[in-house]
């Protein structure tokens, strides 16, 4: 079984069915601890989404994770980088997409308080220039757009995958990869999470 854990950040999955990428080697300067640790890992892989191809083979993954990925691209680069991610997916293989899900932002946004962020969103605001988790996590500067479960969708139509095979709840636990891509999301509280079959 293989997968691909795709805007990794800092959970990179290690055993050994987990290929994580992401553009991190740009981003974290040599020397650091953290840079030396992403050296050392060897199912690791530096790929900037906006400019380059997955570099495997098509067809290649049981399934893919892009976990609070999305969000970070404009719409239309959004649904390239779920193309070249349909691209190296299986028939029959498992994507599943996590965002922030700005419906549950608007729903608790009355009670939005630095004081109530753990309660209503499982993290606190690390920031102190934020009272409103809304600012704090929807409204990030390095976030291109505002997301929920229909837009989401649209970005997954958009990229090939059919609407009767997107889901809001996994079709089969069976599925390869199912179960490892659930013990990997996070941010559960405050997703939108969709599941889609190649």
């Amino acid at each position: 079984m293989r997968l691909l854990n795709v805007g990794a950040g800092g959970q990179r999955p290690k055993d050994e069915h987990w290929w994580n990428l992401d553009t991190l080697r740009t981003q974290l300067k040599k020397g650091t601890p953290e840079r030396t640790n992403l050296d050392r890992e060897p199912r690791y892989v530096e790929c900037d989404l906006l400019t380059q191809s997955i570099p495997f083979p098509t067809e290649y993954f049981d399934g893919i994770l892009l976990q609070h990925v999305l969000e970070h691209f404009t719409c239309h680069d959004a649904v390239d980088v779920l193309l070249r991610c349909r691209a190296v997916l299986k028939p029959g293989g498992l994507l599943v997409a996590s965002v922030p899900d700005a419906d549950y932002f608007l729903e608790w946004y009355d009670e939005d308080t630095k004081e109530r962020a753990v309660e209503l969103f499982g993290e606190p605001i690390h920031d102190a220039g934020h009272e409103k988790f809304f600012s704090y996590a929807l409204f990030r500067h390095d976030h291109k757009q505002i997301l929920n479960d229909c837009s989401l969708k649209c970005l997954l139509l958009r990229a090939g995958f059919f609407s009767e095979k997107i889901k809001e709840t996994l079709f089969s636990f069976e599925q390869p990869g199912s179960l490892e891509i659930l013990k990997q999301l996070n941010r559960l509280k405050f997703s939108a999470i969709l599941y889609a079959y190649k």
